[in-house]
């Protein structure tokens, strides 16, 4: 896994979660499969520009917010497992 995939998918948990909605709600309020939401999150799934508009809309927040993310040593630990 890319240690940024890993970073973004925490931050969009995260932003989900502040918002209190579910991954179900997010994935239709962005237009995008739910497992695509949960593959996102586990920093598997590398969704493209237009998803990440979609899911910064969804989220009420700018593309910048989501992809201003710091990778850090613990994300790449993780990535090499």
């Amino acid at each position: 896994m890319q240690p940024f995939l890993l970073a973004l998918g925490k931050k969009i948990k995260a932003l989900r979660n502040d918002k209190k909605i579910s991954q179900e709600e997010l994935a239709f309020s962005a237009d995008i499969d739910v497992t695509f939401v949960s593959r996102i999150e586990r920093g598997t799934g590398n969704p493209s520009y237009l998803t990440l508009i979609k899911i910064a809309s969804a989220l009420q927040v700018n593309v910048k917010c989501l992809i201003d993310v710091q990778e850090n040593k613990d994300d790449e630990e993780n990535a090499a497992e």
